[in-house]
């Protein structure tokens, strides 16, 4: 069973050797922009862009277009100008994910 992405923000111990990428369950811009915030260099979308190529061309370009608007609302509203700002962009952790963290 994997863990959420969020919880290894502070236990990474290769941080700075090998990039951490955020795959396996990112839908959107919005969960690009939180694996980024949390340490990420990279995100993948194999499913949700492979679904929309299913589909053809111009459904796969406009989920690209829209992950790429929701990553530019998600850093507009962070204050970051570029992708990488969002590392310094507040997180809050919440629920149960918050407890799995204190907990461990």
């Amino acid at each position: 069973m994997g863990h959420p992405f969020t919880c290894f923000n502070n236990r990474i111990e290769c941080r700075g050797k090998i990039p951490v990428i955020g795959s396996g369950g990112l839908r959107n811009g919005l969960d690009l922009a939180r694996a980024l915030s949390l340490g990420a260099k990279l995100g993948g979308f194999a499913r949700s862009f492979l679904s929309g190529a299913d589909k053809g061309m111009e459904e796969l370009e406009s989920n690209i277009n829209m992950t790429i608007r929701e990553l530019k609302v998600a850093m507009l509203l962070t204050g970051s100008k570029k992708p990488a700002d969002l590392r310094k962009a507040r997180s809050v952790i919440t629920g149960k994910l918050k407890d799995w963290v204190n907990n461990d």
